[in-house]
C-alpha cells in the first residue's frame, strides 16, 4: 500500500494519507482494531460515505486519532492524530497500514470479496451475457 507522509513545520511526520481505490472505510477500521493497544471509539456506519467525512476514531496510549475523507469524495483517506501534532504512535499506525495487503493486490493471503463486490461481479456477468446474446457473439475463449 502506498503511504503519503504529511509533515509539520519542523519536518516531523504527524499524519499520512492512503489511496482509497483498494481499501474501503470498514477495512480502515479493521486495520486499526488489529493494532496492539488501540481502542476503537467510532467505526464507519453503513453508507457513511454519504454523510460522514470523519468515519473512524481510535485511541492509543491516551492519544486520539481519526481517519477521514476530505470533502467526502477524495481519492485518499487522511489518517492522524486529532491534535494534528507529531506523536510517536503515528509510526505504529503507519506500519500497520504498510503491512496491509488490499484485496486484488495479488497477494497470496488476499481476503475474499465483499458481498457488494460479488453482487457487482454478478451484474457485470449478466450484462456481458446479455450483450453476447444481443450481438450474437461467443464469449471469449469459447469454441465457435
Amino acid at each position: 500500500m502506498k503511504v503519503y507522509d504529511l509533515h509539520d513545520k519542523e519536518g516531523r511526520n504527524f499524519a499520512f494519507e492512503i489511496g482509497n481505490s483498494f481499501i474501503d472505510r470498514s477495512e480502515v477500521a479493521r486495520i486499526v482494531k488489529a493494532i496492539p493497544g488501540a481502542t476503537l471509539i467510532k467505526k464507519p456506519r453503513t453508507f457513511s460515505w454519504v454523510s460522514e467525512e470523519e468515519f473512524c476514531e481510535w485511541e492509543i496510549n491516551g492519544v486520539r486519532f481519526k481517519a477521514w475523507e476530505p470533502f467526502g469524495d477524495n481519492s485518499r483517506y487522511w489518517i492522524g492524530p486529532e491534535s494534528a501534532q507529531s506523536t510517536p504512535e503515528i509510526q505504529m499506525i503507519k506500519d500497520a497500514f504498510l503491512r496491509h495487503r488490499p484485496r486484488f493486490s495479488g497477494a497470496k493471503n488476499a481476503r475474499t470479496l465483499t458481498r457488494e463486490q460479488v453482487k457487482l461481479l454478478r451484474i457485470a456477468n449478466r450484462v456481458t451475457e446479455m450483450a453476447n446474446r444481443l450481438f450474437q457473439r461467443t464469449p471469449f475463449g469459447a469454441a465457435e
